[in-house]
């Protein structure tokens, strides 16, 4: 038997991807009946009489309908995930080509011989399938990936019966006997761990020659170590105490002197300070203002040494610094604010302009007078046009008043 083999690559999505929920598919489950034939039962020369008919359990595992592989010629919406009742065996066969109905003929001869080839596998190929038992089918499931549907076949709950069974003379009223209750919570998970080829389609199978079932008993025994060794101790403890040294095995807590010893160092005044200054300050128009300054004094942790007289200094001068800066920013902004507000100011009296400045005045809008561009537009053709019709017009109508005057005037006259 070959150790390791490949399973084909590509399988069913609807059985990995969109799986249902548990309760739903073990509510799916269906008992079916059916008539066992001479090539169903694998004996061609037996007679189809004495026979009998196959009662079994199926769950409708989904499939895209139409595929054309090796092993469909045109597939089905579904597939029959099937368990047997007189034994509980599943169909190994059923499980292979629900997971992969796009696999090749090849690829499911190969997967075929190699269940066979098991020593659980069950020798009666009933209904052409090939049938394995409960722990053998979770262990192919979880190399298969379809695990949770095996499980829901497997449920112990109640199953009832298909309305629609492959026998037509079959009525509602039939007695289809169901498989035996399997115990899942018996089986550990995982029985077998999918092994990883280089391909990532491999599987490794060099532990599936012994029966998951058996492999699972086993119980590791408790190491005899542990009891002498506690046996040990407690008949030492026990001749110590009689012997008056129970002082010399009980250990004795080491003091520990640390070489630096921290000492809190207590501040006089932890609490911050506040001061509030109100410094005289000139306004723009000469006025004076008060400008209030806060100070803020917050004690610096020191870890028990106070700042020397340099550190003292720096931060004293640092604080002018930025007062300094302050105040020059005060002033820049109080001028600009008097400025904005003296070219603010309404226009001077008449009173208050000066004879030179009146006539600066008038020779300066003269001049711009002059600068300005002419109002009057040049005409366009279109407007010469129209004076020329109009002109003409005119002229005839004029005429012919005039006409009109004379021809009374020349008829009395002659």
């Amino acid at each position: 038997m070959a150790s390791v083999r490949t399973l084909p690559a590509k399988r069913n999505p609807l059985l990995i991807e969109e799986i249902p929920d548990y309760t739903d598919l073990v509510s799916r489950r269906r008992l079916g009946q059916t008539k066992l034939t001479p090539k169903m039962a694998g004996n061609d020369d037996g007679e189809a009489t004495a026979l009998g008919v196959f009662d079994y359990a199926h769950l409708r595992a989904p499939m895209h309908k139409g595929i054309v592989s090796g092993i469909f010629k045109s597939s089905p919406n579904s597939y029959f995930l099937m368990r047997r009742s007189f034994d509980g065996y599943v169909s190994a066969t059923g499980m292979f080509k629900a997971t992969f109905p796009y696999a090749e003929a090849a690829d499911e001869e190969a997967e075929r011989k190699y269940i066979k080839s098991l020593p659980t596998t069950s020798p009666e190929e009933t209904a052409g399938n090939i049938w394995i038992p409960p722990e053998q089918a979770l262990a192919l499931a979880e190399e298969y990936q379809i695990g949770t549907w095996i499980r829901a076949l497997l449920d112990p709950a109640k199953i009832t019966i298909s309305s629609q069974g492959n026998d037509s003379s079959s009525s509602p009223t039939r007695k289809i006997s169901a498989p035996p209750k399997f115990d899942l919570a018996k089986v550990a998970q995982p029985l077998l761990t999918p092994a990883s080829s280089t391909s990532g389609t491999a599987s490794r199978r060099s532990r599936r020659s012994v029966s998951p079932a058996k492999a699972s008993s086993k119980k590791a025994p408790a190491s005899p170590r542990k009891r002498t060794s506690k046996a040990a101790k407690a008949a030492a403890e026990k001749e110590a105490a009689a012997n008056g040294d129970a002082e010399s095995t009980v250990p004795k807590a080491a003091e520990f002197e640390p070489t630096v010893v921290l000492q809190p160092v207590k501040a006089e005044d932890d609490t911050a300070k506040l001061h509030v200054v109100e410094e005289p300050v000139k306004g723009a128009k000469g006025t004076d203002k008060k400008q209030t300054v806060t100070e803020v004094e917050v004690p610096l942790p020191t870890a028990g040494q106070p700042p020397t007289a340099e550190e003292i200094a720096a931060m004293i001068n640092t604080a002018k610094e930025q007062v300094d800066s302050a105040k020059e920013v005060d002033k820049a902004a109080a001028a600009k604010s008097g400025a904005k507000t003296e070219s603010k100011k309404g226009k001077r009296k008449a009173s208050d302009i000066t004879p030179a400045e009146e006539g600066a005045d008038k020779k300066d809008a003269a001049e711009a007078k002059e600068s300005q561009p002419r109002s009057k537009k040049a005409k366009t053709d279109a407007e010469v046009r129209k004076d020329r019709v109009r002109n003409r017009a005119f002229i005839g109508i004029g005429a012919t008043v005039a006409v009109g005057a004379l021809v009374p005037w020349l008829v009395n006259f002659l």
